[in-house]
C-alpha cells in the first residue's frame, strides 16, 4: 500500500511542474551579453544571411535551421543585409511557430525632425509580451532566450517617424529536440514507480 502512496505523489509532483514552452524570455539589450549567455545555454549561434535574396520588396525570407521568417503587413523593403520598413508597424512571424531558442537584432528608427521612438514587442504562446524602446540614433540592440516566441512586432511611436531599420540579425537553436522540464519530471516519476514496483514484489516473494 506504501508504495501507492508513493506512486500516486510522484505523478502529481510531476505533472504539476511547469514546462519549457511557457518558460519566461529574458530580454537582453547588449549583443556580446546575449552571445555569451546563448553559448551558455548551449544554444548554437548562426547568423541570419540575407544576401543571397534579390532586394527589393519581400514577404518572407528564410532563417537558419530550416525555418522562415513571414512579414504582414507587406511593403518591407531588403537592401543587402538590412531590412526597411515604414509605417504602421510590422509583425514577423516564425514558421513553424511558436519558436523556442534565441534571436537578436539591431534596429534604428528614422522620422523627419528627429526624436522619434521604435517599439519591438515580442508575443509568447501563452499570450504574454515583451517589449522594448529605441530611441532614434545609433542602432540598438534587441534580444532575447527562452520562452516560445509566435511573433515578433516592430513599429514607430511617434507619427512623423518615416521608417524603421532592423538588421544583424542572428539566431540560436538546439540542432537536437531537449526534453521540456514536465517531460524529463514524467519520465523521472516511471522510472521511480517502476522501482517502487519491483521492490514490493520483491518482498511479497
Amino acid at each position: 500500500m506504501r508504495w501507492k502512496v508513493l506512486l500516486f505523489t510522484l505523478m502529481v509532483l510531476g505533472a504539476s511542474l511547469p514546462t519549457e514552452s511557457h518558460a519566461l524570455a529574458v530580454v537582453f539589450t547588449d549583443r556580446t551579453a546575449w552571445q555569451t549567455a546563448v553559448d551558455l545555454a548551449g544554444l548554437t549561434r548562426e547568423a541570419v544571411d540575407l544576401s543571397g535574396i534579390p532586394d527589393g520588396v519581400i514577404t518572407s525570407f528564410p532563417l537558419p535551421f530550416d525555418e522562415t521568417m513571414l512579414t504582414n503587413p507587406t511593403g518591407d523593403l531588403k537592401t543587402g543585409d538590412s531590412m526597411f520598413h515604414g509605417t504602421p508597424a510590422t509583425v514577423n512571424t516564425f514558421d513553424p511557430a511558436p519558436f523556442t531558442g534565441a534571436f537578436g537584432l539591431d534596429m534604428r528608427p528614422l522620422s523627419i525632425n528627429g526624436g522619434s521612438l521604435a517599439t519591438m514587442t515580442l508575443t509568447l504562446d501563452d499570450g504574454s509580451t515583451v517589449s522594448s524602446l529605441v530611441a532614434e540614433g545609433a542602432a540598438a540592440f534587441f534580444g532575447w532566450i527562452g520562452g516560445s516566441t509566435t511573433n515578433m512586432t516592430f513599429g514607430c511611436t511617434t507619427g512623423d517617424c518615416e521608417e524603421f531599420i532592423y538588421t544583424a540579425m542572428e539566431k540560436g537553436e538546439a540542432f537536437s529536440a531537449i526534453p521540456e522540464p514536465g517531460t524529463v519530471a514524467l519520465m523521472s516519476t516511471a522510472a521511480i514507480a517502476g522501482l517502487a514496483w519491483l521492490g514490493a514484489r520483491k518482498r511479497r516473494s
